[in-house]
């Protein structure tokens, strides 16, 4: 207001709008619902950033999990085809402990990625 005082004296007037009760009181209600619609919609924004960043990161955790799942599954898919391809001792002493008669020999872990046990047929 003292601003617009300096203003109005230079142009040569006597009193500024907010010199009268009634219209001071309106300059200030408008100020103040500007002054409450700001914070508003700076809260507003707010929640909006917070709610994507959780989203975000969210989805990332997800991508993250399926991802190690993945390597797991690949992981266990490869330690049974490295089993068969190249034999050890011990491989040797699960093929020769099986039961007679029977045709398909069980490895440890999922062959496939339904989830079905995997199983090696035996010659």
């Amino acid at each position: 207001m003292e601003e617009k005082r300096k203003v109005v004296q230079r142009q040569g007037k006597d009193s500024i709008e907010e010199d009268d009760p009634e219209k001071y009181r309106q300059a200030l209600r408008n100020t103040l619902t500007k002054l409450f619609a700001d914070v508003e919609m700076k809260k507003k924004k707010l929640e909006e950033r917070d709610q994507s960043e959780r989203k975000r990161q969210k989805e990332q955790e997800g991508a993250e999990q399926d991802k190690v799942k993945r390597q797991k599954e690949w992981k266990q898919d490869w330690d049974v085809c490295t089993i068969l391809l190249y034999p050890t001792d011990n491989t040797y002493k699960m093929f020769n402990n099986r039961q007679k008669g029977m045709t398909e020999w069980t490895v440890g872990g999922p062959f496939n990625r339904k989830g079905k046990r995997g199983k090696c047929l035996v010659v």
